[in-house]
């Protein structure tokens, strides 16, 4: 399958070592080709992880493109499958969430060929960041709230849920528990109405305007991100647009990239190369760029200099319905909104 939008390619012809060569009409290998498209955050480095695995592998071939695509817009073509064209999908799906499953799978067709989990490459915490030079006067790097307390207490900006996994995911870690009262429940409301208006399209709108208003306001300004973010931000950036993590006291969700072979068939392909990402040398690869393991472990480069705290961030208990439960809740807020 390809994708129709190709953003950020690479493509490699790697050997797998499934089986015997594929011949074309002229009697030449010919390869198969696996489309795979990528969250934006990590393509990256699946680009250069795809571009290595060709060198250990050996006997059979296959052409191996990664492509970086929002996770909204695969989600929204999965879910329309049913009336897409088959080619403009990829082989693969890596968003950045699992919790795009539940667009995806909203129609029959969607259900059909996406599946209802995939095994994760990586994790990243989901954090609240702050302008360093905000965040340091307030206690920070021991600064220690809750997210509802951190809604109070900051200005806090919301990357879109709807288009957004870190917001989505940030919703999610705020709501009441199955067991609240219904005072609790609206004041969750409450909360959404109010982070309404702060909304924006994308988490790089927020970065920019954050560390680029740093130094003229007094204003602490706060939104969710993920910690690669924020590491990959102060990896390139100088001391004063520099990002603070703060980790609320209530728990840390995490994106989880799940690997999804989408379709109804075994595709033999994209299986041995998500077996290549289990690698030791494909795993150190995506740690150097500032994710965690699966199991949530870092690598070096994630330290406190970089802005981030590698410690394993206390985990948020997710109900079943939270994703769904959050998005009706924030529709309500943002209805009455309009209204």
């Amino acid at each position: 399958m390809k994708l129709g939008l190709i953003s950020g390619v690479v493509t490699v012809a790697a050997l797998l070592g499934v089986g015997g060569w594929a011949l074309s009409q002229e009697g030449v290998p010919s390869c198969s080709e696996i489309t795979i498209a990528a969250a934006p955050d990590i393509a990256p480095s699946l680009q250069r992880i795809a571009a290595g695995y060709g060198e250990r592998l050996q006997e059979s071939c296959a052409e191996v493109t990664v492509e970086a695509v929002e996770p909204e817009k695969v989600a929204r073509d999965l879910a329309e499958s049913g009336t897409t064209t088959p080619s403009t999908l990829p082989d693969v799906w890596i968003p950045d969430s699992s919790l795009w499953l539940t667009q995806a799978r909203s129609t029959p067709h969607g259900a059909l060929i996406t599946p209802d989990k995939g095994a994760s490459v990586a994790t990243s915490a989901v954090v609240l960041a702050m302008a360093e030079p905000r965040a340091r006067p307030l206690g920070w790097p021991n600064l220690q709230v809750t997210w509802a307390q951190a809604v109070q207490r900051f200005r806090v900006a919301l990357p879109d849920p709807t288009r957004n996994a870190v917001g989505l995911a940030a919703l999610i870690a705020a709501q009441p528990t199955a067991a609240s009262s219904p005072q609790d429940h609206t004041a969750y409301l409450a909360l959404l109405r109010g982070l309404a208006p702060r909304t924006s399209p994308r988490v790089t709108d927020l970065v920019n305007q954050v560390t680029r208003t740093a130094g003229r306001s007094s204003e602490a300004v706060a939104f969710p991100v993920s910690e690669q973010t924020v590491w990959r931000h102060n990896s390139s950036n100088g001391t004063a647009s520099r990002l603070a993590a703060i980790y609320p006291s209530d728990g840390t969700p995490s994106l989880d990239y799940p690997y999804l072979v989408l379709g109804r068939g075994e595709n033999r392909a994209a299986e041995e190369f998500r077996r290549y990402l289990i690698t030791t040398d494909a795993r150190r690869s995506l740690l150097r760029d500032g994710f965690r393991g699966p199991d949530g472990v870092p690598g070096p480069q994630l330290s406190r200099d970089k802005g981030v705290d590698p410690t394993l961030p206390k985990p948020v208990l997710t109900p079943a319905d939270a994703a769904g439960f959050a998005l009706r809740a924030w529709r309500t807020a943002t209805t009455e909104q309009r209204g």
